[in-house]
């Protein structure tokens, strides 16, 4: 799945900035920074499959294959200096394929609400912050999939409290951040493939570098670990992004990355493209 385990198009994944405060487009651009109040995104992005990792890790390719793509709209609003939050809504596309079938649908994904607590500003060195949050079964779970190869698919089917802490150094030339978030699946349906149900671990390192105050680059490595009945799944990625805009008022972003095919386990693998636009106030 393309969408990140904090769902919430504002409150973001790898990289933060507080843009408007230090006259730089921010490194993490779909994030409020703290002088922004409120703020409204649109993103996009598609996935298609790479290939897959055995049991035993080994890496190579599948006999079916699938893509998916999201339009995710969404909403967030500061109340402090210190605490933001943000509700994102997700709409999804599936493209599934096997041997001599294919299988095409979509609709709303799982609705996420979620805060992030910045708990004092930055200064001359790194601080903490941290996320928390819900994600609501909203899509339609496998429970309830009548497509050929779960093409209708677009949620979990289970209620996933989340959290994640993070220490950024965001006021520098070279933008760096270090990340753990994770989700825990509540109320989850036996008749669920493997890896839906469970917990869900994601650690992250990212590098950006702001180039005068309307562009700036960063790339980021993580490792997603999800823990279910059926096992333990691992796969290593890389992502890129560009972003462009004008600080404090908006900015629009162009990302790509990959999973990697190597350290990974019972896990498939998948090749993605983003986009979006926000705007602030």
């Amino acid at each position: 799945m393309i969408a990140p385990i904090v769902a919430a198009v504002l409150l973001g994944s790898p990289a933060h900035a507080s843009a408007c405060c230090v006259g730089s487009v921010s490194d993490q651009p779909a994030q409020l920074g703290r002088c922004e109040k409120f703020g409204a995104a649109l993103a996009a992005g598609s996935a298609v499959e790479l290939g897959s990792f055995d049991g035993a890790g080994r890496w190579g390719p599948t006999s079916d294959g699938w893509a998916e793509s999201t339009m995710t709209l969404g909403v967030g609003a500061r109340w402090a200096r210190w605490g933001s939050a943000a509700l994102s809504l997700p709409g999804v596309l599936n493209v599934k394929g096997a041997p001599g079938v294919s299988s095409v649908g979509g609709g709303l994904g799982d609705v996420a609400l979620t805060a992030r607590i910045e708990p004092w500003e930055e200064g001359g060195g790194p601080r903490p912050a941290f996320a928390l949050g819900v994600i609501a079964p909203t899509g339609r779970a496998w429970a309830a999939s009548e497509a050929p190869l779960g093409a209708d698919v677009t949620g979990a089917g289970h209620w996933s409290p989340l959290a994640g802490v993070a220490l950024e150094r965001t006021g520098a030339t070279w933008p760096w951040r270090l990340g753990v978030e994770g989700t825990l699946a509540i109320g989850g349906d036996p008749t669920n493939p493997p890896g839906v149900d469970g917990g869900t671990v994601i650690a992250s390192a990212s590098l950006g570098r702001y180039l005068g105050s309307r562009w700036t680059v960063t790339g980021a490595l993580s490792g997603r670990v999800e823990a279910s009945a059926g096992g333990i799944a691992a796969r290593p990625a890389l992502d890129l992004r560009l972003i462009h805009g004008l600080p404090g008022r908006w900015r629009a972003w162009l990302g790509a990355g990959s999973d990697l095919p190597i350290l990974g386990r019972s896990a498939h693998g998948e090749a993605r493209l983003g986009a979006g636009v926000l705007v602030v106030k």
